[in-house]
């Protein structure tokens, strides 16, 4: 069972989606998600896209934002070859594989796909793959900007992510801190820090901070404490 996402670039979520030109030939679209802030990081078009242009597209990201923790994929070639393998290694990313036949596992980006097909791919009779580029770019920040979320609050992803950011002060690798450093409180709920203390300090020996932190915060509860060292 996959834990939901509590904080901003903590887990993306990746999948393709095709199309074709006007001449008939066929182009992909990676897409990546924050699935916390329902942001899309990138949609990445090419007529043939394998493991070294995902891994080139997830570069980009991260020189902006850092790495996530975890990514949700599904067992495609692409995400499964050498060089996503070597380049989650090296950034300490977990790949979380959906189960075979199973595309509700990756339900974030399965959403905004559909969304994608229904609002750009199948509005536009792409001429050429550089028209295709640049109008599929153009949705990516209107739905990025201007397109209000229920489940944001009616916020868009733009939005909730700065309101997140300027709350929370979080980047991608500061995580809260338990066995260590210390836990300065702000307003009144000592009840809810208890709360979390009786969970992560009795965590066990092959539990990660972050996994104690995803067993005991709600995807929707605002974080209202700064861990420092």
């Amino acid at each position: 069972m996959r834990l939901p996402s509590s904080a901003s670039c903590q887990v993306w979520s990746l999948d393709f989606v095709a199309d074709q030109l006007a001449d008939g030939r066929r182009f992909r679209a990676l897409t990546v998600l924050d699935v916390f802030t329902r942001e899309s990081l990138t949609i990445d078009v090419g007529q043939s896209l394998k493991g070294e242009d995902v891994v080139r597209a997830l570069n980009a990201i991260l020189q902006k934002r850092g790495a996530p923790k975890i990514l949700f994929c599904d067992n495609g070639s692409e995400f499964t070859s050498q060089s996503m393998d070597l380049w989650a290694y090296r950034n300490g990313v977990r790949i979380d594989f959906s189960r075979p036949g199973k595309p509700t596992d990756n339900a974030y980006v399965e959403s905004f796909n559909g969304t994608l097909r229904a609002e750009c791919l199948d509005v536009h009779w792409f001429a050429t793959l550089t028209e295709a580029k640049r109008l599929i770019e153009a949705w990516r920040r209107e739905y990025n900007d201007s397109r209000p979320h229920r489940s944001l609050g009616e916020r868009t992803p733009n939005e909730f992510a700065s309101q997140i950011a300027a709350r929370r002060d979080l980047t991608c690798q500061q995580l809260p801190k338990t066995n260590f450093g210390t836990v300065t409180e702000k307003g009144d709920r000592s009840a809810t820090m208890k709360s979390y203390l009786a969970v992560c300090g009795k965590r066990g020996a092959g539990q990660s901070p972050l996994d104690c932190y995803l067993s005991w915060m709600s995807p929707n509860l605002p974080l209202v404490y700064s861990f420092t060292r």
